[in-house]
C-alpha cells in the first residue's frame, strides 16, 4: 500500500526524530550499524509513521535512550508491531542480530517509493507474523556488522491482509477510522 507523504507528515516525522536523536547524540550513544544520525532516526519514524497511518494506530512520541523493546506500534489486541524502513526497494526484513525471540508478533516493511530525500510516498510493502519466520522465508547473513537474520521481501503478506479488531485507514491518511 502506498502513502504519500505530505509536508505535514514530513514536518513530524522531523521534530520525532529530532526529539529521539538530540538525547542520545548528546550522550555519545551510537546504535550498533547505522550509528545515531537524525536520518536514521528520521527513516525509522517515517516508516513508522506510514504503518501507523495504514492501520489506525498512534505512534509512540516518548523519547527513550535505550529503544523501545522491538515494539514500535501495538495493535489493540495487544500484538506487539516492529517497523522496519529500508532505504531501497528490493530490500529485505533484517534483524540486529539472529535470535528470534527478539521478533515483534507482527514484523512489517517498508520502503521509498522514489529515491529522493524525503521520498515523495513510501510502500508499506506488508507483514509477516512471528510465527512465519521459518526455514524457507529467512536466511543469515555474516556482513561487517556480525550476523544478522533476514527476511525475504517476497514472503511478506499485503498489508490489507493483516487481521486483527481494528480498520485499515485510506491511504494517503486523509480518513484515519476509530478502532472498532
Amino acid at each position: 500500500m502506498i502513502v504519500g507523504v505530505t509536508p505535514e507528515m514530513w514536518e513530524e516525522v522531523c521534530a520525532l526524530a529530532r526529539r529521539r536523536h538530540l538525547p542520545k547524540e548528546r550522550l555519545g550513544i551510537r546504535g550498533a550499524w547505522q550509528g545515531s544520525s537524525l536520518k536514521t532516526h528520521q527513516m525509522g519514524l517515517l516508516g513508522e509513521l506510514a504503518v501507523a497511518r495504514v492501520l489506525a494506530l498512534q505512534i509512540d512520541t516518548e523519547a527513550r535512550l535505550c529503544g523501545d523493546d522491538g515494539a514500535d506500534l501495538r495493535l489493540p489486541d495487544g500484538r506487539s508491531v516492529q517497523v522496519k524502513y529500508r532505504q531501497r526497494r528490493g530490500w529485505d526484513y533484517g534483524l540486529a542480530g539472529t535470535d528470534l525471540g527478539e521478533l515483534a508478533d507482527v514484523n512489517v516493511l517498508v520502503w521509498p517509493v522514489d529515491q529522493g530525500w524525503p521520498p515523495e510516498s513510501v510502500e508499506v510493502v506488508g507483514y509477516l507474523c512471528r510465527e512465519e519466520f521459518c526455514a524457507e522465508n529467512v536466511y543469515v547473513l555474516d556482513r561487517r556488522h556480525g550476523r544478522r537474520l533476514w527476511a525475504k521481501h517476497k514472503a511478506f503478506h499485503p498489508i490489507e491482509d493483516l487481521e486483527g479488531e481494528y480498520v485499515l485507514a485510506e491511504s494517503d491518511g486523509s480518513h484515519v477510522p476509530e478502532a472498532v
